[in-house]
This record gives C-alpha cells, sequence and structure tokens, in this order.
C-alpha cells in the first residue's frame, strides 16, 4: 500500500503543469467549480439509507419451546446498501444542489449528487426522477444506474433494480459496491448461492468492506451456514467495531449454533446501539426463551410489541413463552393474535397445535398442524409436530411417515429422530 502511494506522489511531482492546467480551467468555470466541490463533499460523506430485508424468522415448536432460526424461513436481518465511502452521515446543502441541477439541466453530475441528497432523507421519487435525469443526459453514468437501483430496491421494485445493477455492472464491473446491491436484490429473491457470488466478488475487489462482509454472513445464514455466517460476522465488526447489523446477526447465528449465553452478548450490544430495534429485542428475547427463562423473554417480546403492535412475530414469541410456563389460555390468545395480524402465519398455527397437544386434545393439535402444511407443504416443524401427535395417538405409521419426511426437508430438527426411533421401536412392538 506505502509503495503505491508513494508512486503517485512521484507522478504528481512529475506532472505540476497538467495540475496547473486544471486548476485553470476550474478557474474559468464558477459553477464546475461549485459542483466538484459538492461532489468531493458528498463521496467523502455520503452513507445510504437502512434497507430491511423482509422478516421472517423461523421458531421450532419443539416441546422445550425453543425458538430461534430455521433453515428455509427468512430472517429478521438488517442489510444496508453500500455506495462509496461508508459510515458518514451525508453533510449536504440540499439548496445549493438543487440550484447546480437548476443552472446546467443537462449536467447529469448536478442532477446525480441532488438525487444522492433526496435518497439520503427517504425521498424516494425525488431521487428516482434526478437519476433518471441524469441517465438522460448521460446514459453511461454507471453511478446513476447504481443508485436508482438503490431506489427501485427501496420501493420493492426488485426486477427494475437488478435491471439497474446490470446495467452499472456492465459499465463499470469493477464497481464492489454495485456487485453488494445486486447481491442483495438476489437475496431477497431467495437466489442465496447467486447473491454470494456477487458479495464474494464484491470482497474480492475491497475486502476492507465491513457491511458486504456482513452481507455475505446473512446469505450464510440463510442457508443455516452458522459457522461460516459467524465467521463473516466477526470480520465485519472487526473491520467496523460500531455496525450494530453484524452484533444483530451474529447474535442471530449465536442462536442457530445453540449458544444463547453468547447470543445474549451480542444482543445486548444490538440493543445499546439501536434501543427501538424490534428485531434485536425480538432475538434477545428468543435467546431467553431458547434458555429457558421464560419471564424475561415475555419481558422483551411485550417490549416488541408496544414499539410494534402489529408485530406477529413477538406475539408468537410471547405465545411460546407461556406455553413453557404452562399458561396455556394466555399462550393461545397470543397466537390467535399473531393470526389475526397474518392468517397464514404457519409457526403461530404450529404454535397451537403444541398448545393443544399440551392440553391433551390431540385432533385440534393435528388440525392445526394441518392447516399450517396446507399453507406450506414443505414446513418441517409442523410435519414433526404432527408426526410427534400422531406418535401419542398410537397411529405409529403416520407418525413414522411425518418424521421421516420432516428429517428429509430439514435434518437438524430438535426431538424428530428421537421421536421416530421411538415410533420405530412401538410400531415393531406392536407388530410382535
Amino acid at each position: 500500500m506505502s509503495d503505491t502511494v508513494e508512486h503517485v506522489e512521484n507522478q504528481n511531482d512529475e506532472q505540476p503543469k497538467g495540475l496547473k492546467k486544471l486548476l485553470v480551467a476550474l478557474l474559468n468555470r464558477p459553477l464546475l467549480i461549485v459542483v466538484t466541490v459538492l461532489v468531493l463533499i458528498l463521496v467523502a460523506a455520503y452513507c445510504y439509507n437502512v434497507k430491511k430485508i423482509p422478516t421472517t424468522p423461523g421458531i421450532t415448536g419443539s416441546d422445550k419451546v425453543v425458538a430461534g432460526p430455521s433453515s428455509g424461513h427468512q430472517l429478521g436481518v438488517v442489510i444496508k446498501l453500500t455506495d462509496g465511502a461508508a459510515g458518514i452521515l451525508l453533510a449536504a446543502v440540499p439548496e445549493k444542489l438543487t440550484e447546480a441541477a437548476a443552472q446546467s439541466p443537462q449536467n447529469p453530475e448536478g442532477y446525480k449528487m441532488r438525487g444522492l441528497n433526496h435518497l439520503q432523507h427517504g425521498q424516494q421519487d425525488q431521487a428516482m426522477a434526478d437519476f433518471s435525469e441524469a441517465l438522460k443526459a448521460n446514459p453511461l453514468l454507471a453511478d446513476a444506474y447504481n443508485h436508482r437501483g438503490i431506489v427501485y430496491l427501496n420501493m420493492g421494485q426488485e426486477d427494475k433494480a437488478l435491471a439497474d445493477f446490470n446495467q452499472a455492472l456492465q459499465i463499470n464491473p469493477g464497481s464492489a459496491e454495485t456487485r453488494n446491491n445486486r447481491g442483495l436484490v438476489r437475496l431477497e429473491r431467495g437466489e442465496v448461492d447467486q447473491a454470494l457470488t456477487d458479495f464474494n466478488e464484491a470482497l474480492k475487489i475491497n475486502q476492507a468492506n465491513g457491511m458486504v462482509q456482513n452481507n455475505r454472513g446473512v446469505a450464510y445464514l440463510k442457508k443455516a451456514d452458522y459457522a461460516q455466517a459467524l465467521t463473516d460476522f466477526s470480520q465485519a465488526l472487526k473491520i467496523n467495531p460500531s455496525l450494530s447489523c453484524a452484533f444483530l446477526n451474529r447474535g442471530i447465528a449465536l442462536i442457530g449454533k445453540v449458544d444463547y449465553r453468547q447470543a445474549l452478548v451480542d444482543l445486548d450490544e444490538a440493543l445499546k446501539a439501536e434501543p427501538d430495534s424490534v428485531w434485536a429485542r425480538y432475538y434477545h428475547g428468543t435467546a431467553l426463551l431458547n434458555s429457558g427463562q421464560f419471564e424475561p423473554a415475555i419481558s422483551d417480546y411485550t417490549e416488541a410489541i408496544k414499539s410494534n403492535h402489529e408485530f406477529s412475530w413477538a406475539y408468537n414469541g410471547r405465545g411460546r413463552a407461556y406455553l413453557g410456563m404452562g399458561e396455556y389460555d394466555q399462550a393461545l390468545a397470543d397466537c390467535d393474535q399473531a393470526l389475526k395480524i397474518d392468517p397464514d402465519f404457519v409457526w403461530a398455527l404450529d404454535a397451537r397445535g403444541n398448545i393443544f397437544l399440551k392440553k391433551g386434545d390431540i385432533d385440534q393439535a393435528i388440525s392445526n398442524y394441518n392447516q399450517a402444511l396446507k399453507i406450506n407443504h414443505q414446513f418441517a416443524q409442523a410435519r414433526s409436530d404432527r408426526g410427534k401427535a400422531y406418535l401419542q395417538k398410537g397411529d405409529y405409521d403416520q407418525a413414522i411417515s411425518d418424521l421421516q419426511e420432516a428429517l428429509v426437508d430439514d435434518p437438524n430438527l430438535p426431538e424428530a429422530l428421537t421421536l421416530l426411533d421411538k415410533a420405530i421401536s412401538l410400531n415393531t412392538g406392536k407388530l410382535n
């Protein structure tokens, strides 16, 4: 690195005339000076908005009321879109940006900078208009395609976002930021392996980007590769120790690794950085629930619900905590509330099945598992729990069928293998 810097400095010493010509050219164009200075300020100071992946973290439904991420289900993780220098908030002067763009309607840089300002302040429509104007003036402006792709992604228009990121990479294939952003689109579309390819390429270009490291960890988290996810989140925090989303995501991965004590440490850090984060509060409650601390878990879920009354996952988690305490009526009420918010919430249906199973109403339990499986035929946890219900009912053939199929879909299901061995043993004894 030092050799490269020295080489550049020597080049500058050898070419003072070129620099003098540039300065003279700038002095003869006052508007260009304004735009150039603003561009330099923004490139040094820009930090994009936070983008959140749709949130559907998995919770298992075992007798121990274990809760945490499950393979095949989206997670409530925080992901950011990168664009240039990271970690510093935008310090732009909107009036001057607007003035620069207005004075030179055909200046793509002016429109691009004003669009960045709109993007930072969440003004998606205005940002879209400015980036589009910049591209009319210069169809080869890769940054404008990248920025407009971010707007499309923020607006949930994934296909248009992907098209813009692809166009930006055709013009500038060496952009780590655009590769990262395209990876995020692919992650949202469930194309995890393709997302990993983009994140890997982005990290080849710039290994020191903590946010890209975090995003790749999320991709591994979605594949239930908790060990690799932990490595990425830890590296992200090594690069940027204040990256709160990496603390949250590492906490989720630690829940997946059944290391609840360390998960709580990371989730505490996430909550220190963002006390109002409902997902950090939710997973903090989940780690407590997993470790059998039902009352403090209920407290966390209740705080999350206070922040967001439509937070179905928190109702579901609290219902499972009440189930763990044997308070079945309160557990059922919370699961019913979760289903009122989201009638297709399969985890709440699975929880209701567990509640009825605990109450000894096996048929009602099976009915709830059936509803969950009707919505999602590959929902391994509900199939495993239904197998447990059939086992209690004495229908060993159906229990074996359900448990075997559940283990095919998710080999790491808690209790399923033990229940399967028991069902086979009982069925053998019955046949003998």
